[in-house]
């Protein structure tokens, strides 16, 4: 939050914009940012469950590893992450 604070010091000294709109700007973009960010994880935390013992049964006979489907589910939703996106915006 520090280097949002300096970010919107420097904004508000070139633009002449006043300072609470910025800080309210940035402090938007941070949620925004940061919500788009953990989407995906929380995407496939609430999947799990339901495929847990199709996994488990997988991950016991070696076919991968927890941390490969956990990427590979992840790369998966990527795309419509993507879309969801950029129709919200």
């Amino acid at each position: 939050m520090c280097v949002f604070r300096h970010i919107v010091a420097l904004v508000t000294k070139v633009y002449e914009i006043p300072e609470p709109i910025m800080a309210i700007f940035f402090l938007i973009l941070f949620l925004v940012s940061s919500s788009q960010s953990f989407s995906p994880l929380f995407l496939l935390l609430d999947l799990f469950p339901s495929e847990k013992i199709l996994v488990s049964r997988e991950i016991l006979g070696g076919a991968y590893s927890t941390s490969a489907y956990f990427i590979a589910r992840v790369i998966a939703e990527l795309p419509l992450q993507i879309l969801l996106t950029c129709m919200c915006l």
